[in-house]
């Protein structure tokens, strides 16, 4: 009897590691691309511009975006948001006017991506701003 546990609990392992090491290793991916537009990550402005998202490695909701001009800033992500185009890698911003905050990371291939949380800057001018948000992708390399 517990010989049939232990096997039902190896298999059980199996098939969660077979399920969580496609999310890891898209996360270990290292994306660049040209952002056209001045954005926020978090309280942070960015200007528009060639910029590179590295996954930490030790951390899979911690995530690297810098550009070779010194600006650079570390966020955490959560994986929640499907990846309905799964045939690009993209960065995904919600604008609010002219304004646009940095709010999912997507990996070709890979069914979810990560999520950045609105930042208290954001929630302001969602708050303050007559009009919806709208999204905008930026395909990556």
């Amino acid at each position: 009897m517990n010989t049939q546990k232990g096997r039902l609990l190896v298999v059980i392992a199996a098939i969660a590691v077979a399920i969580t090491v496609p999310q890891i290793s898209a996360q270990s991916q290292h994306l660049s691309g040209v952002v056209p537009f001045d954005f926020y990550i978090g309280e942070q402005l960015f200007p528009a511009g060639e910029y590179v998202i590295a996954p930490q490695t030790g951390n899979a909701n911690a995530i690297r975006v810098y550009d070779n001009r010194g600006n650079s800033a570390f966020v955490m992500t959560m994986s929640l948001t499907q990846n309905r185009s799964i045939n690009a890698n993209r960065l995904v911003f919600r604008r609010y006017g002219t304004t646009n905050f940095l709010t999912g990371i997507y990996w070709q291939g890979y069914p979810a991506g990560r999520d950045l949380v609105a930042s208290k800057t954001e929630r302001q001018i969602a708050q303050n701003n007559s009009s919806p948000s709208t999204p905008v992708a930026v395909k990556l390399k």
